[in-house]
């Protein structure tokens, strides 16, 4: 743990599924930021079997960052747990997964989609 304290997990931070709650393994990280999940997308990129997937939202509530369709992709890269400070959605798909999940909260609103470089895209009716 860093001085501080500021390398414990949150108090706040649960199992999302009673009774899938215990796992080990190293933490691929990601700071997802409010409302965004973009960078959990982009860790599936480095999970390898066995790694957990640990996302900041610094703290983020208003929407919930992951569900059942992105965690088992995250499952299918061989991630064995998601941990996040922000909210999980979709419960009964998330225990169907299989996976542990612990998050500070389930809300069943989605993240907004989010482009990272829309300057990048072309239309298709540009000249």
């Amino acid at each position: 743990m860093r001085s501080g304290g500021s390398g414990a997990v949150d108090y706040r931070i649960k199992p999302a599924v009673p009774g899938q709650a215990d796992f080990c393994g190293p933490a691929v990280t990601c700071n997802a930021g409010p409302a965004d999940n973009l960078a959990v997308f982009g860790a599936l990129e480095f999970v390898k079997p066995g790694d957990v997937i640990v996302a900041a939202t610094d703290g983020y509530t208003g929407c919930a960052i992951v569900g059942d369709l992105l965690l088992g992709m995250a499952r299918n890269c061989g991630a064995v747990a998601f941990v996040t400070d922000g909210c999980v959605r979709d419960i009964p798909g998330i225990r169907s997964v299989g996976i542990p999940v612990s998050a500070s909260a389930s809300r069943p609103i989605h993240p907004p989609r989010k482009v990272p470089v829309p300057w990048a895209f072309r239309s298709s009716s540009a000249a």
